[in-house]
């Protein structure tokens, strides 16, 4: 016979009473929780949301017309998405009011910017402003380092440069340095005077006396050069440093006229060897456009074929093996760049002479190898056809 389960449910429903307290007071905190994350979530967002309020003191004088427009950043900060910039101050660098903050943040070239309020928040800015020359300096950034010319503390502008050509009017040939000073200009230099006076006159005599300047042209600076630090830094690669600070360029591209002889440096003379009966051989010339390049000035020409007895005792002479080729005159030598790489492609022979030996130097050619006595066509680059 079986035997029947009694339930107890007074026990039963004690149990379930204090399960579905459990499953309540649990629901309860898991949506308090998220009500709490949400809330910090909607919290950041909103901060998020808000414009990084900012303020500006701008240093200036005012009476320096070229000098570095600091207000240019100023417009980069008011167009950057987030930015509030809620005062904008301009001051002279010699006012009353402006020495506290130039004496607080140590500064001493104008025009300087000085951004304070929220700058932790001001990530994309923080990085526009570190491109343009900024930076941060506990809790601020500064913008203290303005580019050239700039006011110093003491009121003088610096970097407003005098420059002097001095060139010997004999030297049809010598190199134009004005095109030289055009490019510095363009490349932020303020060259507020430049004159160009000539070897024989008192002002290009005292020059070149006062300088050892060696041959001419050649190029003066004044001493405010120096604030371009990043060309100054580099000066003595091409020219020196006078006693009085002015900037001597005394490296320049032949063809020059040397003063100790007299002589025209870098007129060089070319000879082209060739051979008329090879019909498929490359075409000369194109070793001038080559030269060109190099900044060889090219003074003379002269053309000769293997089957002329010109041509044959220049090959004999300098044991030319193929053909076409050149043959510089040892004005070459002049050309610094050119004499770096002409050690791949040629020889320099006894007489100064430069030969052009290394054909196989120039993709895809074809010449005569005058050894063999056989044409050799040049292998196309790959990709060449393509």
């Amino acid at each position: 016979m079986e035997k029947k389960v009694k339930l107890n449910y007074r026990s039963l429903l004690g149990v379930l009473t204090v399960a579905l307290v459990l499953v309540v007071v649990i629901n309860f905190y898991t949506l308090y929780s998220i009500q709490q994350l949400l809330t910090e979530k909607l919290k950041v967002s909103e901060d998020a949301a808000k414009p990084v309020v900012l303020d500006a003191i701008l240093i200036t004088n005012s009476k320096c017309t070229d000098c570095f427009d600091i207000k240019q950043v100023v417009t980069e900060i008011e167009a950057t998405k987030g930015i509030q910039l809620k005062t904008k101050k301009t001051l002279e660098f010699d006012a009353p009011e402006a020495k506290e903050t130039i004496t607080k943040y140590s500064l001493a070239k104008f025009p300087s910017l000085v951004v304070t309020g929220d700058i932790a928040r001001a990530t994309l800015l923080k990085n526009k402003l570190a491109d343009l020359g900024g930076t941060e300096k506990e809790g601020i950034i500064l913008f203290a380092e303005p580019i050239p010319p700039y006011t110093d503390k003491n009121g003088k502008v610096l970097g407003h440069v005098a420059a002097t050509i001095i060139k010997d009017d004999s030297c049809k040939e010598c190199t134009d340095l004005a095109p030289l000073l055009s490019q510095l200009k363009a490349m932020g230099v303020a060259v507020v005077k430049d004159v160009t006076v000539s070897k024989g006159s008192k002002e290009g005599d005292n020059a070149v006396e006062k300088y050892k300047i060696p041959h001419l042209p050649a190029l003066v600076l004044s001493s405010d050069f120096s604030v371009y630090e990043q060309f100054a830094g580099s000066w003595k690669m091409y020219g020196d440093i006078a006693s009085d600070g002015s900037y001597v360029l005394k490296e320049v591209n032949p063809p020059y006229k040397d003063l100790a002889t007299g002589n025209v440096k870098g007129l060089v003379t070319i000879t082209y060897l060739s051979d008329n009966s090879c019909k498929e051989c490359y075409n000369v010339s194109v070793h001038k456009q080559i030269l060109n390049n190099f900044g060889v000035f090219i003074s003379s020409e002269k053309q000769y074929d293997y089957a002329s007895l010109e041509g044959k005792t220049m090959v004999q002479k300098y044991n030319v093996t193929a053909l076409p080729t050149i043959l510089l005159s040892s004005e070459a030598k002049d050309y610094k760049a050119l004499v770096n790489v002409w050690q791949r492609v040629g020889t320099v022979e006894s007489d100064g002479f430069m030969v052009f030996r290394n054909l196989g130097a120039m993709t895809g050619v074809t010449y005569m190898d005058l050894v063999k006595n056989t044409i050799v066509k040049g292998e196309v680059a790959k990709g060449d056809n393509e």
